[in-house]
């Protein structure tokens, strides 16, 4: 990958570009201010399920004194009664097969917003259906682990945003109330992490009930996720106390106890120029490693520029990265079985832009190019779909580039029709 480096990150992240091996210290500045007056949107990976509900038949069979109306009566019952076993036996079979919370899904539906409504659509875009409707203005939809379940954000810009709960055919369930910066689903999906109301983090279960978690003199950042897979830390990133610029990452139990950093904490700035902490956070889906990038100077060079980071999750140690073992990139994606990575760097093919990366992440192969090179500045997101061999690159302003689907084998990628925001993928088993 060539040595001009130009790259991009949008809402938690930062667009930076170095243009012969250096970033002008005003374009940077920039950058970093808006981003700093700009509230991160939540990202809705995993949402709600709920247990199968059981329905339990019961057949009451008279007692006739007539030996005819006896008969009729038993045989009557006898239909009756076996009509009520299997009615029984129906209610009690298990619902559908349910995918795992954490690894590989079928690509199920496409959910997404447009002008202020809720769709649903095939997997590829196609044959869109409105769902949620109405004046009010509904956004960001996020289908739960079990695919039954969705969460969308309604209100206006500038306005506060509720989160709503509601089955995957758009029927409203509840209004959970206002939310902050950030939601993340337990793995049982039985409770929901949220970030920052009232200056910490906490747990809230789905009938919007909230228990705030004292963190003591950290000050919460936007962002706080369940650990993969049992779900016995919560994993967030804090400044050390309130007006520090330090940032950390740090792990505390759902009850509170047990706070602890995960290794060193990381300087917004070096030399006098600014650097960016912990950008794309990523657990990997065993709940082993933290992966992320930073804006950053090299050790060796002295030179600033975006370095791509794994982080143990146990012990804080810092990690080599062997898919990228220069460490440069932004925004790396774990595929969702934790065996592949993509990234964004240089592209090779077209000098001058930027690319998506694609690679196992032990490093066993070398990184390779997916999809068109683009310029970084359109570029709004990426990540991959459930069943991992789909990613969803995103641009804007879509009359520019539109956004795209990839085949990590190849393929020509599958253009996606203009919509507002949230396009997310129901998991099937």
């Amino acid at each position: 990958m060539n040595s001009e480096r130009r790259l991009q990150s949008d809402i938690t992240e930062v667009l930076l570009a170095e243009v012969a091996g250096s970033v002008p210290d005003r374009l940077l500045n920039d950058i970093l201010t808006s981003t700093s007056r700009t509230r991160p949107l939540p990202r809705w990976l995993a949402l709600l399920k709920e247990p199968p509900m059981r329905i339990h038949h019961r057949v009451a069979v008279g007692s006739p004194t007539a030996r005819l109306v006896w008969v009729l009566a038993l045989v009557l019952g006898l239909v009756l009664a076996t009509a009520g076993v299997v009615a029984v036996g129906a209610s009690r079979l298990p619902g559908p097969p349910a995918p795992p919370p954490f690894g590989l899904a079928t690509n199920g539906s496409m959910y997404y917003a447009d002008n202020g409504d809720i769709y649903r659509a095939d997997p590829d875009g196609s044959n869109p259906v409105p769902i949620v409707t109405g004046p009010t203005t509904d956004r960001f939809p996020g289908l739960s682990r079990d695919g039954t379940k969705m969460i969308f954000l309604r209100g206006e810009d500038g306005q506060a945003l509720d989160a709503i709960l509601a089955t995957a055919d758009g029927t409203v369930i509840k209004d959970l109330g206002p939310i902050s910066d950030w939601f993340d689903f337990s793995p049982d999906d039985s409770l929901l992490a949220y970030c920052c109301d009232g200056g910490t983090i906490g747990t809230m279960t789905l009938d919007g009930d909230r228990t705030p978690l004292d963190l003591g003199d950290l000050q919460p950042m936007y962002l706080v996720m369940w650990r993969p897979i049992a779900g016995s830390e919560l994993i967030f990133l804090a400044h050390p106390k309130a007006g520090s610029l330090d940032v950390g990452l740090y792990a505390i139990a759902p009850d509170g106890t047990g706070l602890r950093p995960i290794g060193a904490l990381d300087v917004p700035e070096v030399d006098g120029q600014n650097s960016v902490a912990f950008g794309s956070l990523q657990l990997s889906t065993d709940g082993v490693t933290a992966a992320y990038w930073n804006w950053e100077q090299d050790a060796t060079t002295g030179v600033m520029g975006p370095r791509l980071h794994l982080r143990d999750l146990d012990t804080g140690e810092e990690l080599d990265v062997p898919f990228a073992p220069d460490r440069h990139g932004v925004t790396p994606q774990i595929s969702p079985d934790g065996k592949w990575v993509v990234f964004e760097d240089d592209s090779v093919t077209t000098p001058g832009r930027s690319a998506l990366f694609y690679a196992p992440i032990d490093g066993a192969v070398p990184a390779r190019e997916i999809g068109p090179a683009f310029d970084y500045t359109w570029r709004e997101g990426f990540s991959f779909l459930p069943d991992g061999t789909k990613v969803l690159l995103v641009f804007y302003p879509t009359d520019i580039h539109p956004s795209v689907i990839l085949d990590v084998n190849g393929g020509e990628p599958v253009e996606l029709a203009d919509v507002s925001e949230g396009r997310t993928w129901q998991r099937k088993p």
